[in-house]
């Protein structure tokens, strides 16, 4: 399923996705991935989430390398980040209403 991302989670994938066109990448083995770009080497493992690069820890979103090895993969990237990134996860949070709290004077 391909999720929908929030324009700020989508607007800074895209600065990254442009980046994966230049990077090399090797299968390590099924989950983990060697991405090379100009002398430069980082270590992505899909299944933790995780890349050397850190980025994908931090923010919770997919880094260029971790897009490079999704795209090796044929995989959609949106469902690598965290899930409140995700349209759907906005959406449901303010579908129930949300009550007024009374004001008690001490």
């Amino acid at each position: 399923m391909r999720h929908q991302l929030i324009d700020a989670a989508q607007l800074k994938i895209s600065k990254h996705i442009g980046k994966c066109n230049y990077m090399t990448i090797t299968h390590v083995d099924w989950s983990i991935f060697l991405v090379k770009l100009i002398g430069e080497q980082w270590t992505v493992n899909m299944l933790q989430k995780t890349c050397t690069c850190k980025k994908f820890q931090l923010d919770y979103l997919p880094c260029s390398h971790t897009l490079a090895a999704a795209r090796e993969q044929n995989l959609d990237y949106t469902s690598l980040g965290a899930d409140y990134y995700k349209r759907e996860t906005h959406v449901d949070a303010y579908s129930l209403p949300i009550m007024p709290v009374e004001h008690h004077n001490t």
